[in-house]
């Protein structure tokens, strides 16, 4: 058997799917990553892959679809700091047999591809090499959080680089991977709650006062990891084509719109419930109803067999133009509605038209700013 084919084809790449629960600690890692990174991921196409070649993935693609880089990621959470170990090492090797098997894998790539293999932890790593008074040592910490294989001492990069070889059998050609290696220290807690709660903090200072409930949006996000990180490699063989192992960038960019969007919309209301209801002829029987429609719409946006609801949203979005002459929501609302209803017959009841133009509003509201 070919050296690549060893690297892609092992029973291990389902051993995480087996035990979800065992994830965790990657999964969380992978959404503060990406809520860390999220000002400058808006805009790139990527997909995050989990258990797929390594604990996640982050790759990158141009506009044809092929992968420019991507940044992998073993992720071990430690009750100790770590060293110039065995386990470490046997990390290392791991990393270095997926970058083989990264290269190999059949998916198209741009002719300047490139990919980084991070080991990151939430505990300090000292490297440590000599005896004194020739004693090397590079620490990465709270306050040296990043650091290159190729930065490192040689003396350092020596040492890690042959017991990184002496665990790699025949598998010389892995070696040239080395320098791809980075060593990354993220900040994170010891338990799944203290996780939630710094996750929860890290999506108030993303995304300031958009979201009433951090928490609830917290677990949508977790919930997208779900499917993909239960999803079976077949054959025992990692394939970035396989699209169930992938959360594309556009679907976190919906589930986001929608949380922020929807939650915009929920304070909205409550804050302004009394005008809305004046503005647009909503009676205090009618307010539940309408409630409960607009709630609804944000999802029949997405479905493409809701034809009435997409040509309210493009209808709304179509007329941009009124966020000039509007003061406030209220106003907007109202205009658009007296607009649609103006140039456009409609098979919905005036209280679903209006919580669809409410919702539309208030996402045409959140995508201007």
């Amino acid at each position: 058997m070919e050296v690549g084919a060893m690297a892609n084809v092992s029973k291990s790449l389902n051993a995480g799917v087996h035990n979800a629960t065992g994830i965790e600690f990657q999964k969380h890692c992978a959404l503060f990553l990406l809520l860390d990174s999220y000002e400058k991921l808006k805009g790139k196409k990527y997909f995050i892959c989990l258990e797929h070649h390594d604990d996640f993935l982050f790759c990158f693609q141009n506009d044809n679809g092929e992968l420019t880089s991507i940044d992998a990621y073993q992720a071990k959470k430690s009750s100790g700091k770590w060293g110039v170990s065995d386990e470490l090492c046997d990390i290392l090797r791991k990393l270095v047999e997926v970058g083989v098997a990264l290269k190999e894998d059949s998916i198209q790539k741009d002719k300047c591809y490139s990919h980084a293999l991070h080991f990151v932890t939430n505990d300090a790593i000292t490297l440590r090499v000599g005896s004194k008074p020739k004693v090397v040592t590079t620490t990465i910490n709270q306050s040296n959080n990043w650091v290159e294989f190729i930065k490192l001492d040689k003396k350092i990069r020596d040492c890690l680089e042959e017991k990184v070889k002496n665990k790699l059998g025949l598998n010389f050609t892995a070696l040239d991977e080395v320098e791809n290696i980075k060593f990354c220290f993220i900040d994170f807690g010891k338990t799944r709650q203290g996780h939630i709660e710094q996750l929860i903090g890290k999506f108030i200072l993303t995304f300031n006062n958009k979201v009433k409930d951090p928490n609830a949006a917290i677990h949508t996000l977790l919930e997208l990891f779900r499917e993909i990180e239960t999803a079976f490699n077949q054959g025992y063989k990692a394939n970035l084509l396989d699209k169930k192992k992938r959360v594309e960038s556009d679907v976190i960019d919906k589930a986001l719109n929608i949380i922020t969007s929807q939650q915009m919309a929920f304070e909205t209301w409550r804050n302004q419930k009394r005008y809305f209801a004046k503005s647009l002829g909503i009676n205090l029987i009618q307010q539940k109803e309408f409630e409960l429609h607009f709630n609804n719409s944000f999802d029949l946006f997405k479905d493409y067999h809701q034809a009435e609801h997409i040509k309210i949203l493009s209808f709304v979005r179509n007329n941009i133009q009124l966020l000039e002459s509007c003061t406030d929501e209220v106003m907007l609302v109202e205009e658009m509605f007296k607009k649609f209803k103006s140039e456009n017959n409609s098979q919905l009841s005036d209280i679903e038209l209006k919580a669809a133009v409410f919702a539309a509003c208030i996402e045409l509201i959140n995508h201007h700013e």
